[in-house]
């Protein structure tokens, strides 16, 4: 079982609009916070250790995490999240790619069963769901469910045969060496503000 955890709550939550000026991972839903419930879960899958990359108000995600006492927290501070995208603030964390982890958007709230099937999948699995509409990262995806195109959808569209990201992503060691590569060559060509890397799917 991967043991190592990689949170990505860099964010400001900017399309929440008025609801609240928190960090999207410590916004409630049901009385329990985005970040809780997945630290939570994580643990009950036997998870040691959780790398979350922090930028928006950092000091309450940290705050937070100095009350949760269930496994090991490692900050890495993205101090550009306002100008950066996901992929930039997990190249910050890229030292911890290289032994298999868990990717987690810091905005996901989602039920045990979808970590434990996520844990059950092969080797390198992403998490996705055939929503009727949707928008942000876009799967597309052979007969066989092998990835074979990602891309990113800023308008609400209805395309049949294709999938939501959920946000969650299980990479092994050998994947994630050639992702922490492909980050850094991505980074040197100026591409900070990329969502996901463009390579994913091909490899």
């Amino acid at each position: 079982m991967v043991d190592e955890g990689n949170h990505i709550s860099a964010g400001k939550g900017s399309r929440i609009g008025g609801i609240s000026d928190k960090p999207k991972c410590l916004l409630e839903i049901a009385g329990t916070s985005i970040l809780e419930n997945a630290l939570t879960c994580f643990s009950k899958e036997g998870f040691q250790e959780v790398i979350l990359v922090v930028g928006y108000q950092a000091e309450l995600v940290r705050q937070f995490g100095d009350n949760f006492r269930k496994m090991k927290l490692i900050y890495i501070n993205n101090p550009d999240y306002k100008t950066t995208n996901t992929m930039y603030s997990l190249y910050l964390a890229r030292q911890y790619l290289y032994q298999g982890f868990v990717f987690l958007n810091g905005d996901i709230f989602f039920e045990q069963r979808v970590l434990q099937r996520l844990l059950k999948g092969v080797e390198d699995c992403w998490a996705a769901d055939n929503f009727k509409e949707f928008d942000g990262a876009m799967l597309n995806a052979a007969d066989t469910a092998r990835i074979t195109q990602v891309e990113t959808i800023r308008e609400i569209s209805t395309l049949p045969g294709r999938y939501k990201s959920a946000g969650m992503i299980k990479i092994s060691s050998e994947l994630g060496t050639k992702l922490a590569s492909w980050l850094s060559e991505d980074v040197e060509k100026g591409y900070t503000h990329i969502y996901h890397d463009p390579c994913l799917p091909g490899d």
